[in-house]
């Protein structure tokens, strides 16, 4: 599987930077989301509603406090500093959520059931062909589709053929070696009492098997874990 994931900066950054300077903030948080896959499918829209809640809520309580003291043009200068960028996150948001539903439908499409003609997908997604051939290669510059390529010539999205790894190997076994029947006078002899011993932990070898990605509902083959989604970057679990 394809373990490429963008390098950007982490979360604690994003956060001191929203508490110290918002606006300073706020562009690390949109660029984070911009290079992170998993926010392609609608990963963080959670965090930029919260956001831009906290900043309308601020400028209106600028506002308030602003008349309250009779200085309404300064309220109204905060309602606008911090109202405006909280309601434009806000629908950044919904934009983000409704492109991650998007996104996932392709995925279900061409990597769970295999819909990889580009008529196919325009008629299963309601889109132009025009608008899946973008929508498919915007997908493929952001490392969305893992190794997959859209072959113009015949339409198609098409994927690496997978070559079957090789099974190992059952290892020779040992030859049973000789040991001596003990004779009838040391079978009679009393020999001290066997201690109990504790039960040794039993470990399950993990199978190769297909998980289902919870961010982006693509179908990975995994062969062992920790894993990596090939399609948006996050996290494998049973």
């Amino acid at each position: 599987m394809n373990q490429q994931q963008t390098q950007t900066f982490g979360w604690p950054i994003v956060i001191i930077f929203l508490i110290l300077f918002w606006p300073i903030g706020i562009f690390l948080l949109l660029v984070k989301l911009s290079r992170d896959r998993s926010a392609q499918f609608g990963g963080g829209g959670a965090i930029l509603k919260f956001i831009g809640f906290l900043l309308m809520a601020f400028g209106v309580l600028m506002l308030i406090g602003s008349i309250a003291i009779e200085d309404t043009g300064m309220g109204f200068f905060l309602l606008a500093l911090f109202g405006l960028p909280g309601l434009w996150l806000f629908r950044r948001a919904n934009t983000q959520k409704k492109q991650g539903l998007k996104y996932r439908r392709y995925i279900d499409l061409i990597v769970n059931r295999e819909v990889r003609d580009v008529p196919a997908l325009a008629q299963a997604t309601g889109y132009s062909q025009q608008q899946v051939v973008t929508d498919v290669n915007h997908m493929i510059s952001h490392g969305m589709l893992g190794r997959a390529r859209l072959n113009l010539e015949i339409g198609r999205v098409q994927f690496p053929v997978q070559r079957p790894q090789p099974r190992p190997q059952p290892r020779p076994q040992q030859p049973q070696t000789y040991r001596p029947q003990p004779s009838q006078n040391q079978q009679n002899r009393p020999t001290a009492q066997a201690r109990p011993q504790a039960p040794q932990p039993q470990f399950k070898q993990f199978e190769p098997r297909t998980i289902r990605c919870k961010a982006c509902s693509a179908n990975n083959f995994v062969e062992q874990l920790p894993a990596q989604c090939e399609y948006c970057g996050s996290s494998l679990h049973e």
